[in-house]
């Protein structure tokens, strides 16, 4: 199976719009195989409220573009810039910073099973706050 990054599917939600991201993702070998374009100044810990502010599941992953912080629920910090692979195990969340030159893409891989329930409640959570905030 092979497959150009930019010619998998878009995903739309609320999260997407929320947070300025782009996404781009297909399910293959029980993987979750997605790009991610996350904009100057993009923090996504609000669209992890409902989970504690720290995603729940692991991801695995090349930057290629940018750099982001990842930021681990025991208060450590790691920076990854283009040309890292990165592993960020569960009770993470991600920020680019607000003056960064450039945005941060990502490929990223996660087990299906645990990123499709995830994706439904981090959609939810951005949903909500879209609401709450007309």
């Amino acid at each position: 199976m092979r497959k150009p990054i930019y010619e998998m599917t878009p995903k739309h939600n609320p999260f997407t719009e929320n947070f300025d991201i782009k996404i781009w993702g297909e399910l293959h070998g029980g993987m979750e195989c997605a790009v991610y374009h996350f904009a100057p100044g993009t923090d996504v810990t609000p669209g992890l409220k409902t989970l504690g502010g720290f995603c729940p599941i692991p991801h695995w992953g090349y930057c290629f573009k940018g750099e982001m912080t990842i930021r681990y629920d025991d208060g450590t910090e790691e920076l990854v810039r283009a040309g890292d692979v990165f592993y960020s195990p569960k009770g993470h969340t991600l920020i680019v910073d607000k003056n960064a030159p450039v945005a941060c893409e990502i490929l990223e891989f996660s087990n299906e099973a645990d990123f499709g329930k995830t994706d439904a409640m981090v959609a939810n959570t951005a949903t909500i706050q879209k609401e709450k905030s007309r």
